[in-house]
């Protein structure tokens, strides 16, 4: 009887097995379909920059060696779910508070902008900061982000950063971090 029993549970196994396996491919696949959205990115995400802005003097050539300025600074950004932000930062470079008016709290704040989060959930974004008094346009940022932690994290760099009054890229390192705080 022992061995009617052993034979007939190990069969038995790997039906069962091979019947739930199939059942948690398709739950992985339909949370696949669903993916990443700007719908995904809602809400107040506290960041921390770092890196280097790298200026080369106006009257040198390329290529020309420049002086890298160490950035780093904190933000807030609250995203609308639906492809726009608003964004408030204190930043410090070389040592010095980045130029800009400051709200009440010492925050550069008039900050806004767009994003788009794709399907894999990779995504791109750009910072519009107001211009200074007679200067045209402001500065822009342009990032790429990932989103992880199903949207509770961002992690992303600065593919171009475009100081105020200029078109042409300044060659910049930085990178942010945040994370979903409400």
């Amino acid at each position: 009887m022992k061995s009617w029993i052993g034979r007939g549970l190990l069969p038995l196994a790997f039906v069962l097995v091979a019947l739930a396996t199939p059942a948690y491919t398709q739950g992985n696949e339909r949370g696949d379909e669903r993916g990443c959205s700007d719908a995904l990115l809602s809400g107040d995400y506290a960041f921390t920059i770092g890196g280097q802005i790298l200026v080369i003097p106006a009257s040198t050539t390329p290529p020309s060696t420049g002086v890298a300025f160490a950035q780093a600074g904190v933000s807030i950004m609250r995203f609308d779910g639906m492809g726009h932000f608003t964004q408030v930062d204190f930043t410090m470079i070389n040592g010095a508070p980045s130029p800009g008016t400051t709200n009440e709290n010492g925050f550069r704040d008039g900050e806004t902008g767009t994003y788009t989060v794709n399907p894999d959930c990779t995504g791109s974004a750009e910072i519009d900061f107001p211009p200074p008094p007679g200067v045209t346009p402001g500065q822009r940022i342009q990032l790429k982000f990932v989103l992880a932690d199903h949207g509770k994290q961002v992690h992303a760099v600065v593919s171009a950063l475009f100081r105020a009054g200029t078109t042409t890229p300044t060659p910049a390192a930085i990178r942010s971090d945040g994370v979903r705080v409400r």
